[in-house]
């Protein structure tokens, strides 16, 4: 009796590894992003125009409960008042010393359906470390960054840009079924 060797197809490698593995997660519409964005994802949102693509996001989702942490608040709350967004379930948090631990502790509270920080400069293991506490308690993960990372981790890297009042949205990177 002789052993036989099945070697697995490109899609059905894929389908292991999540690539196209169809994703029951629940998503949130975005109209500037079409695809949405998955629970437990995590998102690196770059470009000049970052801080408004979010604002707009909240403005859409006014009932998520949110939380803002930063090394220093930058943010105006007022501004974003300003651009149509509900504060009523927003946090600002100041991390001061270290963003990092309170980053931890709002991810793993499970309080919050989406955290949004700016990049603090992360090391490769704390934004992993983000990324697994975002998938487990299912919410979005938001990273501003001023360009984007060269980081393994995100599920979507998006570069984001206005010009004449139009939007200019660039998927970079996605990562599993986003």
């Amino acid at each position: 009796m002789a052993l036989q060797i099945v070697k697995p197809s490109i899609a059905e490698l894929r389908e292991l590894i999540g690539a196209t593995k169809h994703d029951d997660r629940p998503r949130h519409s975005f109209s500037l992003y079409p695809a949405g964005f998955t629970t437990g994802s995590f998102i690196e949102i770059t470009g000049s125009q970052r801080t408004e693509f979010t604002a707009l996001f909240l403005r859409e989702h006014p009932k998520l409960k949110i939380a803002w942490v930063e090394d220093s608040i930058t943010i105006n709350p007022y501004a974003l008042k300003q651009k149509g967004v509900c504060l009523d379930n927003i946090l600002f948090v100041e991390g001061k010393k270290d963003t990092v631990w309170c980053l931890s502790q709002v991810l793993s509270s499970g309080c919050f359906q989406a955290v949004i920080t700016e990049n603090s400069r992360f090391n490769e293991k704390d934004l992993r470390r983000f990324q697994l506490l975002s998938e487990k308690a299912q919410n979005h993960f938001f990273l501003l960054s001023a360009s984007p990372s060269a980081s393994w981790v995100p599920h979507l890297q998006l570069k984001v840009s206005k010009t004449a009042g139009e939007w200019d949205v660039q998927a970079l990177r996605k990562r599993g079924a986003l």
